[in-house]
């Protein structure tokens, strides 16, 4: 019953943060939503930042999930895996529900401490989880710089095609195509 109750809650919760984002989201619609009593969705999260929390923290989870699942193609290297790479990150983000989802997490953490050190914490993960897909596609001997630049380019990137995709006149494959065009030399440069 319990665990019915939190899934309820965390399912209107997350609809509800897609229809009308943070400015709309309150307990209330929430407990509207899940058809449960604003009380019972209170006993579970003490007020609307916890359960924002609560739905980034789910969120994010299945995001970094996605990400580790990432494998490079066997027959790939050089360029055309650093394409396959950020086009299988941008992907997920090319997703409107997903994108929208990203926006309102960051619009939200950006209103309370805890929800910023979230955020914070969820770019060093997500730094970390670059640098290791981006070694992985480099030539053995790339050096710690010239990944900790790919990454630092690359980071900022994916978070800004969460509100921009919409805009932009290129395709998907031309965007990630550009993109690694300008990392390869990066990335792959000899001597």
């Amino acid at each position: 019953m319990v665990d019915e109750q939190v899934e309820s809650i965390l399912s209107a919760g997350l609809q509800l943060l897609k229809e009308v984002g943070c400015e709309g989201f309150s307990i209330q619609k929430v407990s509207e939503q899940a058809a449960l009593s604003e009380s019972t969705v209170l006993l579970y999260f003490k007020n609307k930042h916890v359960l924002l929390d609560k739905l980034f923290e789910d969120f994010i989870n299945r995001y970094f999930t996605y990400l580790q699942a990432y494998q490079k193609p066997s027959r790939q290297s050089g360029k055309a895996a650093l394409s396959s790479l950020l086009f299988y990150i941008l992907k997920y983000r090319e997703n409107s529900g997903n994108s929208d989802l990203f926006k309102e997490f960051w619009a939200s953490a950006n209103h309370h401490r805890l929800g910023r050190l979230a955020y914070d914490q969820y770019y060093r993960e997500l730094y970390a989880q670059l640098y290791t897909h981006l070694q992985t596609i480099a030539p053995v001997g790339c050096a710690v710089e010239q990944l900790q630049i790919a990454v630092s380019i690359v980071l900022p990137f994916i978070e800004g095609y969460s509100i921009t995709r919409s805009t932009l006149p290129i395709s998907i494959l031309q965007l990630t195509d550009q993109l690694a065009n300008c990392l390869a030399p990066l990335l792959f440069k000899t001597g």
